[in-house]
């Protein structure tokens, strides 16, 4: 009976994807915003409990305000504001979704939320406004990479950046290696890594390893597997982006055979979802992009 009132739901269009057991979204949540849900289970022998994390990434928010923007670049940008990254189901653009997006996560009875990087398009100081008014408004723990869409003045007028970093720290305190630590569980984030990762980053991440507890590693790009596709080889790590020895000596930190890290989520791809492995121990997971209305769901289990 269960199946069938489902069935029938979706068939009004109330259900787009059924909510993974133990988070809570509404069926008219999931309708008014085109929500569709890619789920992801890790099992850590020796957790005390079960933790349900969200993932989300590459949404591309932009304000309505384009004036920081080259007017040879304006048309070309109001097009990616308009209509490029706007949601197939319900057509909203990435702003709309994330001024709803907030209430929406609150109550999903997540322990934590992951925004994986780009979501923000450009990073001019009206769209980093328009993030920090969201952020204002989550109640859940949060992590924030940044990356390059969402920090870096592409097409803007000016390069300075001090306002935007004024506005970034405003947000989280901007740092290049995010983490939340449980009593048996550490979640990490690195930052920018769209580019190698600095020394002094690498530095705050050993420091987090050495504590010795499991770790879920979050980043926005991901690094090469076997499953990677071809045409995504020279977006991803150990394909044909380059290695520099301070992110060669991350990997190898990641994948060591006594390694704490023992799940890897990542975005940037925006189609091409995945999950593969980094060593046989190793899970990979490639989420698809928010634009498209795909939030990760992350249960992770004893």
């Amino acid at each position: 009976m269960k199946k069938f009132l489902l069935f029938l739901l979706a068939a009004a269009g109330f259900i787009l994807c059924a909510t993974p057991e133990g988070f809570v979204f509404s069926n008219d949540d999931i309708k008014t915003l085109g929500l569709r849900f890619e789920q992801a289970k890790v099992k850590i022998p020796g957790l005390k409990k079960t933790y349900r994390f969200l993932w989300l990434s590459d949404l591309h928010v932009m304000a309505q305000d384009v004036s920081e923007i080259e007017k040879k670049w304006q048309p070309a940008m109001i097009f990616r504001r308009d209509k490029r990254f706007n949601n197939p189901v319900s057509k909203l653009t990435p702003a709309q979704v994330w001024k709803k997006l907030p209430a929406v996560l609150n109550n999903s009875k997540a322990d934590a939320l992951f925004f994986g990087g780009d979501i923000c398009d450009t990073g001019s100081v009206a769209n980093l406004n328009v993030l920090a008014e969201g952020f204002r408004k989550f109640k859940v723990p949060f992590i924030y990479l940044r990356e390059d869409h969402d920090f870096s003045p592409w097409h803007l007028v000016k390069k300075d950046k001090s306002e935007q970093i004024k506005i970034s720290r405003s947000i989280d305190g901007h740092p290049d290696i995010a983490s939340i630590e449980y009593d048996d569980l550490m979640v990490i984030g690195i930052d920018n890594s769209v580019y190698n990762i600095t020394p002094a980053a690498l530095k705050k991440f050993k420091t987090l390893l050495a504590k010795g507890k499991p770790v879920i590693l979050l980043i926005h790009v991901p690094f090469s597997t076997a499953g990677t596709p071809a045409l995504a080889q020279r977006h991803v790590w150990g394909g044909k982006k380059k290695m520099q020895k301070t992110t060669r000596e991350m990997l190898n930190l990641v994948t060591a055979k006594n390694s704490p890290v023992k799940a890897v989520f990542c975005g940037h791809l925006h189609g091409s979802g995945s999950l593969d492995y980094l060593t046989p121990a190793l899970p990979q997971r490639v989420f698809k992009a928010a634009f498209e209305g795909y939030i990760g769901t992350i249960t992770v289990t004893p």
